[in-house]
């Protein structure tokens, strides 16, 4: 078991840090290691001149640097899910009740509709499948979008695995999960294949991006299964409309 601080291990490199998450998720799911930049308290000699200095040091040496030196050490991951975004009734229930109010005050300029897709789905036309799963709110004038979804990954993400547990399931699992957003209530839009409802890429958000989002800022009401279809629309990789002939090649593959 890991343990230590990252107090201590700056203490024994004599360097600050300005990123300080150093590893992958506990529960066993593959993270990228964020890039860190180290700036080393030079070794400073009689003459004032540094004697060492380096930057942009790659985490994995630092981490077997400090194994071989007998160094404890604390491992954080940066995308772990905060307790009031982990998928129970309490969170999913507030977040709804957060959705409604804020709706309430400005209306869809405040909602953006959401969809999920498997970027790695073997079969080619549902790759290219985007499902709805439910809509976001957020205070326009204090959180982005991409702050609104960020801070509430998790319930968006675990909500559209189970709503779609046989086509989104998997890429849950296998983290191939994408988010896409769209303008707040263009269902008609984009079921008529108009060029004004785009889709937009999400990104999941590190703590040091979400943690100053309040809760009661944003919301989350996930959609219900309205039997087996569902409601989906066909995009290209980089959600935009696909033509007539790219619609046939779906069709006949």
């Amino acid at each position: 078991m890991l343990c230590g601080s990252i107090g201590g291990i700056q203490e024994a490199f004599g360097f600050g840090m300005e990123h300080s998450h150093l590893g992958t998720d506990r529960s066993g799911r593959s993270v990228t290691f964020s890039k860190m930049k180290m700036n080393l308290a030079a070794k400073v000699g009689d003459d004032g001149v540094p004697k060492q200095v380096l930057t942009d040091v790659n985490p994995e040496e630092v981490l077997e640097s400090l194994d071989e030196q007998g160094i404890g050490y604390e491992v954080e991951n940066p995308f772990a899910t905060p307790k009031e975004m982990e998928y129970k009734p309490v969170n999913i229930r507030r977040q709804q009740k957060y959705f409604e109010e804020i709706r309430m005050v400005g209306g869809s300029e405040c909602v953006n509709d959401i969809y999920a897709r498997d970027n790695g789905a073997p079969d080619k036309r549902l790759k290219q499948t985007f499902w709805f799963v439910g809509k976001v709110a957020r205070c326009t004038g204090t959180v982005s979008l991409a702050g609104a979804v960020g801070r509430q990954w998790n319930l968006i993400e675990e909500h559209a695995a189970r709503l779609r547990h046989v086509e989104l399931g998997p890429s849950f699992k296998d983290m191939r999960f994408e988010i896409w957003a769209a303008p707040g209530d263009s269902e008609m839009q984009m079921a008529q294949n108009r060029l004004s409802a785009s889709l937009q890429k999400m990104q999941r958000m590190e703590k040091s991006e979400w943690e100053s989002i309040a809760i009661d800022e944003i919301g989350w009401d996930g959609e219900l299964q309205d039997g087996d279809e569902g409601f989906r629309v066909l995009r290209s990789d980089d959600g935009l409309l696909l033509s007539p002939q790219e619609l046939s090649n779906l069709e006949s593959s």
